[in-house]
């Protein structure tokens, strides 16, 4: 609960706005100094979200940033009392603070207050960053000294020096930018693809304390030359090179098949250390993340980090250096190298996994040197004969189905013998899902990547595999410009980052309205909506918001081109509001809507025992007395989601959503006949229900007369309710869907 202590004011009267008390406010690691009657959901999220501070009493100040003094002054008073230093931090956008206003505040309270000079921005993992510049950063104001510069991180990582601080030109062609986590060499190229790298790697490439992150390349950019890197390298003290980890994110120019770390190594003539992916997440156990050529996410991988040596003679081949376990609790019986099970063991390499008997194998040297793939994640196995050869392929198998879903997806096992030259390249053991457009005649397929998200149905289908997807250079020094939101384009069907980072950027008036609200529901609720990190919380709020743009509908029409296997914007959308409907609470319960099947869709439904919909599927928990149709729909809901939390203020009462991809067994069928009205009575399916084909399993018969019986008591109980109009004129066509049959 956020403790609120309240400071009298002193000094000379002031009326208005200005005279309003200041309360402060504990959130997190941090202080919320605000008016009394309006504190701002924004400044609070994001002290929440900010480190702690171990040398100064972190305070975040609510107020516009061009306030008068007298606001300061009040500011002033309710600062906690003490001697420890004030590192002050602006909570309002634009998040910046004058030198002269820290000055005065250091004055005022008599105590030194830290504060940035320039636009202050928040990473995904919380920590602040100073957008770089001349006289800019953090300054250390004290009463009659003059400030003192403290670098442009917070918290200041051990390798922050000037260096890293500051925009630097290379080889006439390039430029060194520092970000967050260190320092982005790129090639000078246009602003918009500047701008979206920038923000990018701004927000998700972590800050680590003891690690120098030096990013390469940007897409859409031309490539880098080496050169400008060895520029770079020069210009490092023995320090900070020996905590550089260099990180490719786009085109660097190479000498055919010599890899990055490789001709880094060569060319700096000392050994390099270089990560697998780029790193994203917490700055205290980052994931490397395999970028594929867009720039878009493909799967985590267990090798983080190699490194390389100068090839001359007798110099060891390139080693793993940073690694995680596959698998929780397996034991290590060397670096990268786990026991698996009896006489097998799983070692970690750039590929992926290579499962393989314990003891040497005369591949070692040929599965180590392939370099991860970002379209395969490779689990090799190896076997001295024919029977061994099973029982390793067989354990490939059982370890596959326990890696995540991103990953399991793009998996290929393969054999030990297919890595050498001249073999055909391995393709996924899992095909990717397919969709099928509303009106064939087969039951259609669900999007899987959806339907995971909550315990419905999943069917896979095999599809054709999709294609990966300028200003003059400056010469000299110049400040970077803040990374403002870029425009990205639609990110792949299975890269949920991207997609929160597409929704925000594409549609960011409508997301912005929605923001602060959604927050405070998140903010009031921490048992509904449950998170940890930083970065967690920022995830969820982003899938919330995604939510209540559905619900309020805005954004794209995202059930109908679900339905009729539209792809790009419309799944990333759809990635977002699935995630935020995956925090709602479940429904278990009746639901109900009425609706008016076409001649058509009644064929279709009296020929299914099953129905799947592809779309997000909206029922009621109870009646509304203004809909219209001739046919009633009812459905026995297990893990549809209640989402009175996040509706709109003109929202439904009593909303039920069904993830897409949920299946329903077909319980009753009737069309109204004279004045009769028409039933449906639908059962939803969990996955576990599902045989291997897509099929409902047999000898469910009490379920179904469970569900039933059940359906009959809620039709008693909403008969002797009150009628209540629930659905608004606006939303009335979402509520008129036949479940993997209707368009709506």
């Amino acid at each position: 609960m956020t403790l609120l202590t309240r400071f009298p004011r002193k000094g000379r009267q002031r009326s208005g706005r200005d005279a309003r008390e200041m309360l402060a406010s504990a959130s997190g690691a941090a202080t919320v100094v605000h008016h009394a009657d309006d504190a701002g959901v924004e400044a609070t999220s994001m002290a929440a979200a900010l480190p702690p501070d171990r040398d100064c009493l972190l305070v975040v100040v609510d107020v516009p940033p061009d306030s008068p003094v007298e606001v300061w002054e009040s500011v002033a008073e309710a600062v906690p009392k003490g001697k420890q230093p004030v590192r002050l931090v602006p909570g309002r956008f634009p998040r910046w603070l004058s030198p002269e206003t820290a000055q005065w505040l250091a004055e005022r309270l008599g105590r030194p207050v830290i504060a940035p000079c320039g636009t202050t921005f928040q990473t995904a993992s919380g920590t602040l960053f100073v957008h770089p510049g001349q006289h800019r950063g953090w300054g250390r104001f004290r009463r009659g000294r003059p400030p003192v510069h403290e670098g442009i991180r917070f918290p200041r990582p051990v390798w922050d020096s000037p260096v890293v601080s500051t925009m630097c030109p290379l080889a006439g062609v390039a430029s060194a930018e520092p970000l967050p986590a260190g320092l982005w060499v790129r090639s000078d190229g246009g602003e918009p693809a500047l701008e979206r790298g920038r923000y990018r790697l701004a927000r998700w490439v972590p800050c680590q304390p003891d690690v120098l992150t030096i990013v390469l390349g940007g897409e859409r950019l031309p490539p880098l030359p080496l050169e400008a890197v060895a520029e770079l390298w020069s210009t490092l003290d023995d320090s900070a090179r020996a905590r550089a980890r260099f990180a490719q994110a786009g085109p660097v120019e190479l000498l055919p098949a010599v890899s990055l770390g490789q001709a880094l190594a060569d060319l700096l003539g000392t050994e390099v250390v270089c990560y697998t992916g780029l790193p994203s997440g917490s700055p205290d156990d980052p994931q490397v993340i395999v970028l594929r050529s867009d720039g878009s996410h493909s799967w985590r991988t267990c090798a983080e980090q190699v490194a390389f040596r100068p090839r001359v003679a007798g110099a060891a081949p390139a080693r793993l250096c940073g690694y995680r376990s596959p698998i929780a609790g397996l034991p290590e019986l060397s670096p990268g190298v786990f026991r698996y099970a009896v006489g097998a063991v799983v070692e970690v390499v750039r590929a992926g996994l290579w499962i393989r008997p314990e003891g040497g194998s005369p591949y070692t040297a040929l599965v180590r040197s392939v370099p991860a793939d970002p379209a395969r994640h490779l689990v090799v196995f190896e076997g001295g004969d024919a029977a061994q050869r099973t029982r390793m392929r067989a354990l490939a198998m059982t370890l596959t189905r326990g890696l995540s879903d991103s990953t399991r997806r793009v998996t290929a096992v393969v054999p030990v013998v297919a890595l050498r030259p001249g073999a055909p390249p391995p393709v996924p053991s899992t095909p990717a899902p397919a969709r099928r457009p509303l009106g064939d005649a087969e039951p259609v397929t669900a999007l899987p990547w959806l339907s995971q998200l909550m315990e419905t149905m999943k069917l896979e289908a095999p599809v054709a595999p999709e294609s990966a997807g300028e200003e003059a250079p400056s010469s000299g020094r110049a400040e970077p410009p803040a990374p403002e939101p870029p425009t990205p384009e639609p990110p792949a069907a299975d890269d949920l980052d991207s997609a929160r980072e597409w929704l925000q950027f594409n549609w960011a008036a409508d997301f912005g309205a929605h923001k602060p609200s959604v927050e405070a529901v998140l903010a009031r609720n921490p048992r509904v909506f449950r998170s940890g990190s930083a970065a967690e919380r920022a995830e969820l709020a982003a899938d919330a918001v995604a939510l209540r743009m559905y619900l309020a509908g805005q954004g794209l029409d995202v059930d109908l081109g679900l339905r009729t296997g539209q792809s790009g914007a419309c799944d990333a959308f759809s990635r977002c509001v699935a995630a935020g409907l995956a925090a709602m609470p479940a429904y278990r319960g009746g639901a109900v809507s009425a609706l008016s099947p076409t001649a058509a869709e009644w064929a279709v439904l009296s020929a299914s025992a099953l129905v799947t919909e592809l779309g997000f599927l909206n029922l009621l928990a109870a009646p509304c007395s203004a809909a219209v149709g001739d046919t009633d729909l009812l459905v026995w809901s297990v893990s549809g989601r209640k989402t009175a939390l996040l509706e709109p203020a003109d929202g439904v009462a009593d909303r039920v959503v069904f993830a897409p991809g949920t299946a329903f067994k077909v319980l009753e069928s009737a069309a109204p006949s004279g004045d009769a009205r028409g039933r449906i009575v639908l059962r939803e399916l969990p996955a576990a229900e599902l045989t291997a084909d897509g099929q409902p399993a047999p000898n469910r018969s009490s379920l179904d007369a469970m569900a039933k019986k059940s359906l009959r008591r809620s039709e008693e109980r909403w008969a002797a309710a009150e009628p209540a109009q629930r659905v608004p004129a606006a939303a009335v066509a979402r509520f008129r869907v036949l479940p993997g049959v209707g368009h709506g």
